[in-house]
């Protein structure tokens, strides 16, 4: 696939975004933020698009980026084309958030590059813990963690969190973010819907579903 020329993308996002301030203010990245959620093997220009999607999901999750912030199908490239992008290009995609997205690769493709370029490049899907597989392990353990989060409908992959703040204050202790919440959370948690991963159950409060794309969770794939 040709990469879309910068040129070509700001035409085509421009009447979408407008003109958006590339100074505004707000977090850039985390200290240690690339070796914690990307093995060191994994080169972004190599990426499937399906990588492109988990990257955005892992930027989404860390600085708390609501959804609705980022326009998923702006993205809808391969990691060649993502790194081929610029500053402005960023800009006009994402708007105020595309600072943020920027930075982030930019500092992927700066570690990748002081490493030596190995004979065979690995293509297997970036790892690490997504807030969906927080969720699906802690109700595949319950043991670990009880009273937490219970399965309303085991086979249909329906489920209830009880204790909302304290599953909300374990994943911002796994993430280092003392400010976690539930209503953070369960913002972020919006984003898998347009990905199929997780389902809003209309009419029940604290009540979600495993969409078709989430892996792992049913019996009979243990």
């Amino acid at each position: 696939m040709s990469l879309t020329p910068s040129t070509t993308l700001d035409s085509q996002l421009t009447s979408t975004w407008g003109h958006t301030n590339p100074y505004s203010d707000g977090p850039l990245v985390m200290p240690g933020y690339t070796s914690r959620l990307w093995p060191h093997d994994s080169q972004p220009q190599f990426w499937s698009k399906h990588q492109v999607w988990e990257w955005l999901q892992q930027v989404m999750d860390i600085h708390q980026i609501d959804a609705s912030s980022i326009p998923f199908q702006n993205f809808d490239m391969d990691g060649h084309q993502l790194c081929s992008l610029s500053y402005q290009d960023f800009i006009h995609a994402a708007g105020s958030v595309g600072h943020i997205l920027f930075h982030n690769i930019t500092e992927l493709k700066w570690s990748e590059s002081k490493r030596p370029i190995r004979s065979q490049v690995k293509k297997h899907n970036p790892r690490g813990t997504h807030l969906w597989e927080f969720i699906r392990d802690i109700l595949l353990n319950p043991e670990r963690n009880p009273g937490l989060i219970k399965w309303e409908d085991r086979a249909e992959g329906v489920f209830r969190f009880l204790k909302s703040e304290a599953v909300a204050q374990l994943w911002g202790k796994k993430k280092n973010n003392s400010s976690m919440t539930y209503e953070k959370l369960s913002r972020a948690m919006r984003y898998y819907y347009k990905r199929e991963i997780l389902e809003r159950v209309d009419g029940r409060r604290l009540v979600y579903k495993f969409g078709r794309n989430a892996r792992g969770w049913r019996e009979s794939e243990k």
